[in-house]
């Protein structure tokens, strides 16, 4: 398994084990993230959507930042 980092809206960060072939959304669901946003005005050039990407192998050591609502 990969490692993935996340970032809360919090500040609070953890990595954990992610499965190939699930969403980086899924991932950070079944860590126990509970507070992802439907929207958000915090967009950066960088900002995608987690149920977008696909996360494996090739995303180990990915950092993530939960965007605040707005």
């Amino acid at each position: 398994m990969a490692s993935l980092t996340i970032t809360s809206t919090r500040g609070d960060t953890r990595t954990v084990e992610g499965a190939a072939g699930l969403s980086v959304m899924e991932i950070i669901r079944k860590a126990g993230f509970d507070d992802l946003p439907d929207s958000s005005d915090e967009r950066t050039a960088t900002s995608r959507l987690s149920c977008q990407i696909p996360f494996g192998p090739a995303l180990d050591g990915l950092r993530v930042t939960i965007a605040e609502e707005g």
